[in-house]
C-alpha cells in the first residue's frame, strides 16, 4: 500500500514538474516577444529622432566641433587652432593642429589603407614633384582611435556628414571614422 502512495506521489510530482515547466516556457516565449518589439519600438524612435534631428545640423565652428570629438573619443581637450583639408593619394582627410603641438587627424581610411594608398601611389608623387604623407614617416607608430556614435557622440556620423560635405562635396557613407594623433616630429 506504501507503493502505491509512493508512485502516486511521484506521478504527481512529474505531472507538477511538467505544469511548471510548461508554464515557465510559455513565459519565457512571451518575455522574449516582448523584448523584441521594445527592441524594435527604440531603434525605430531612434531612427525618427536622427531623421528629425539630421535636418537640423549645421557645423558653425568647426574647431570647436573637433575639439568636441578629440574630447569625446580619447579624454582630452586639445584646443584646436586651425583645420586643413588634405586630398592627395585619394585619401581624404581632415588635419587640425592644436595649441600643444600636436595633429589630429579624422579620416574615413585606417591607418593601413592609408600606407597601402601611399605606397602605391609613391612613385607617381615623386615623378610629379608632390611630398608628403599624411601620417609622416613613422606611420606605424602613430596613435590611432576608431570613431563612432558609441564614443564620438549619437549624432557623430550625421555631423561628420554634413561636413565632409562641405569640405570636399562629397556624400561620405560610412560608419566609423579614424583619428590619428601625430606628436613630436611627425606632427
Amino acid at each position: 500500500m506504501n507503493d502505491q502512495y509512493f508512485i502516486a506521489f511521484l506521478g504527481a510530482l512529474t505531472f507538477l514538474g511538467i505544469l511548471i515547466t510548461w508554464g515557465n516556457e510559455r513565459q519565457r516565449r512571451a518575455i522574449d516577444g516582448i523584448r523584441k518589439a521594445t527592441t524594435q519600438w527604440a531603434n525605430c524612435d531612434i531612427h525618427i529622432k536622427r531623421g528629425q534631428v539630421s535636418r537640423e545640423i549645421h557645423i558653425e565652428n568647426i574647431p570647436l566641433w573637433f575639439n568636441h570629438v578629440v574630447l569625446q573619443a580619447i579624454g582630452n581637450s586639445p584646443e584646436i587652432l586651425n583645420i586643413e583639408q588634405w586630398n592627395q593619394d585619394g585619401i581624404q582627410a581632415l588635419i587640425a593642429s592644436a595649441k600643444d603641438g600636436k595633429k589630429y587627424i579624422l579620416c574615413p581610411t585606417s591607418g593601413s589603407q592609408i600606407r597601402k594608398l601611399e605606397s602605391t601611389a609613391s612613385r607617381q608623387s615623386k615623378i610629379n614633384g608632390l611630398k608628403g604623407s599624411l601620417l609622416g614617416r613613422h606611420s606605424k607608430r602613430v596613435a590611432s582611435d576608431e570613431l563612432t556614435i558609441i564614443n564620438a557622440g549619437i549624432f557623430f556620423d550625421l555631423e561628420v556628414t554634413k561636413l565632409w560635405e562641405q569640405h570636399f562635396q562629397k556624400k561620405l557613407v560610412v560608419e566609423k571614422m579614424f583619428l590619428f594623433t601625430l606628436e613630436g616630429p611627425n606632427a
